[in-house]
């Protein structure tokens, strides 16, 4: 085992066993935190065997570990950039009906008087 595996193994145990705690502890968020449990245990798994990456990659026609590492981060990062763009667009327009949805149910009862007083002369 290199330096990094004796460092990385061992970090990535805890933070497996930390979410598999929460996992069975809390009942709200379950599918996220099984997926992040995924993430995690195939983390270990591709740090713990090098190999199988490479493995793999060639199984799908692709040359190295590392290339299939990072066409899947890339289409990762498209995918969370999109779903979060998306997001952020539906709570805009969640913002903007809730202001509309406020003015009109509580419209100002009083004037400014700068605006309606006619000056003095």
């Amino acid at each position: 085992m290199t330096a990094f595996q004796w460092l990385a193994l061992p970090t990535l145990s805890i933070v497996l066993l930390v979410e598999i705690a929460v996992l069975f502890r809390t009942s709200t968020g379950r599918t996220f935190r099984l997926f992040r449990c995924l993430v995690w245990a195939s983390a270990f798994v591709a740090i713990a065997v090098p190999d199988l990456m490479t493995q793999l990659a060639n199984f799908l026609g692709i040359g190295l570990g590392v290339n299939l590492l990072v066409y899947l981060l890339t289409l990762t990062f498209v995918v969370t950039t999109f779903f979060l763009y998306a997001k952020l667009l539906r709570q805009q327009r969640q913002f903007t009906e809730l202001v509309r949805a406020l003015a009109l149910q509580k419209p100002e009862t009083g004037s400014d008087s700068r605006y309606d007083s006619e000056p003095k002369a």
